[in-house]
């Protein structure tokens, strides 16, 4: 079975090859061709946008709706669908660095002004490539055209918030408009995915470089072709710089990103990660080369930071430990897996108890302030929605993610100085040692003190 698998393997690879062999690496006249073809058809999609009367009040209503933040995660039946919008919008939401451009828009289209004026506009904001064909396909969808980008099913999903007036002279897009729309998405398309083909051995090459590392090889080259994928979205022939430059970074970012998120027991965040490497990397490079572990010290100045960090970066390592493995030295002392406790469902006390705690814990934030209250509860999803993280917290409430930080530490702390809380925790937590039935005490099983 193992053998199958390792050929397989190895035919999806040298099929991989095969197909990148039969493009060759372009010349810096070839990119900036393929490249003015992509930004011409999402030039015309935006004209397109603006001369239809509905989509131009499509791209009022956007224009509008990206005057407040984005609606909390619970709007949404996808989480992805939300982060997808802030990263396509980050900046023209409120705080971002176009965001006084886009309210400019928005006033132009409450009053009468030229397609021409508002195409100026539009071009002045740099929109990304993909949130223009997203717009594109949510017009089209209209149509009941099926779609095929993910933006465009975010934008769907969040058009549900936006002001529902509809123009009078149009309640859909015109049938030319919608082929039109679709022609020039064909363009864009063939022109970014030439700039890919063109480049997937970069994939290979990145990809290559970090195998062995506990995450299969066409795993990274699925990864590091959606970061190739990301920079030929967002490539500007214009700034100066060859496509492979800038399609460089992405890739390893890409490649990196998915080895930080799939290999070892312990997930930390990739700078993190990154650092981990480094500093074992280096301290296995001058064991191997002095035959002797360097000192905290001495490592430290290896890879240039503070000894303090160094020691916190040296102490993480993904180390795994089996279930199996001795509980003691002796191995007929039982197993790991002996000593834990319950099976594969709970006790209905143990699910009354848990109830009774949720209970307490409620009222006892109803004790803190406001904004403490709502970071807590949204932190751990106390109200039956998803645990938050403090920057979806930090954007529901229009705040910093350290100030959210700080609201949390403070509650936090609050509840553990409750008498209440700690009274609490200490019946609930503190468990019994129990000996053939009884406790140290001679109590029943039952009962705690």
């Amino acid at each position: 079975m193992v053998a199958k698998t390792f050929a397989n393997e190895d035919t999806d690879l040298e099929r991989l090859y095969a197909q990148a062999r039969r493009y060759d690496l372009l010349t810096p006249e070839q990119e900036r061709e393929i490249d003015g073809r992509k930004w011409a058809a999402i030039r015309k999609l935006l004209e397109l946008l603006i001369e239809d009367p509905f989509s131009r009040h499509f791209m009022k209503r956007w224009t509008s709706s990206c005057s407040r933040p984005l609606p909390d995660i619970e709007r949404f039946q996808q989480r992805k669908h939300r982060a997808l919008l802030r990263r396509e919008l980050a900046d023209y939401l409120p705080g971002g660095s176009a965001a006084d451009q886009l309210a400019e828009l928005a006033a132009k289209f409450t009053e009468p002004c030229s397609t021409e004026a508002l195409l100026h506009c539009l071009l002045e904001l740099s929109l990304p490539a993909s949130l223009v064909v997203g717009m594109a396909e949510a017009v089209m969808h209209r149509r009941k055209v099926e779609v095929k980008s993910k933006v465009a099913a975010a934008l769907i999903a969040w058009e549900g918030d936006w002001p529902r007036e509809l123009p009078s002279d149009a309640t859909l897009p015109a049938p030319a408009t919608v082929t039109a729309l679709a022609f020039e998405i064909e363009r864009y398309t063939a022109a970014r995915d030439l700039l890919i083909m063109h480049n997937l051995r970069l994939v290979y090459t990145i990809a290559g470089r970090n195998h062995n590392r506990g995450t299969a090889f066409l795993d990274l080259v699925q990864e590091g072709t959606l970061g190739l994928l990301r920079a030929a979205e967002k490539f500007q022939f214009q700034r100066g710089y060859r496509f492979s430059t800038y399609a460089f970074n992405w890739i390893t970012q890409g490649v990196k990103r998915h080895l930080a998120d799939s290999t070892g027991t312990i997930r930390y965040p990739g700078h993190v990660q990154e650092q981990v490497s480094k500093v074992h990397g280096e301290r296995a490079r001058i064991l191997a080369r002095s035959g002797s572990p360097p000192g905290d010290s001495e490592l430290a100045r290896a890879v240039r930071l503070p000894v303090d960090k160094t020691r916190e970066l040296l102490q993480l390592r993904n180390l795994g430990v089996s279930l199996e493995a001795p509980l003691f030295d002796d191995e007929a002392g039982g197993t790991l897996l002996d000593s834990i406790p319950g099976g594969p469902f709970g006790s209905p006390g143990e699910e009354a108890e848990q109830v009774s705690l949720n209970q307490r814990l409620l009222i006892e934030i109803q004790q803190l302030d406001q904004a403490e209250q709502h970071v807590v509860l949204r932190r751990w999803g106390l109200h039956r929605s998803p645990p938050l993280t403090r920057a979806e917290i930090a954007d529901q409430m229009s705040v910093s993610t350290e100030w959210v930080r700080q609201l949390e530490q403070s509650a936090l702390e609050k509840l553990r100085n409750s008498e209440i809380m700690r009274a609490v925790y200490e019946d609930n937590c503190t468990l019994p040692n129990y000996k053939n039935g009884k406790d140290d005490n001679s109590n029943p099983p039952g009962i705690r003190h």
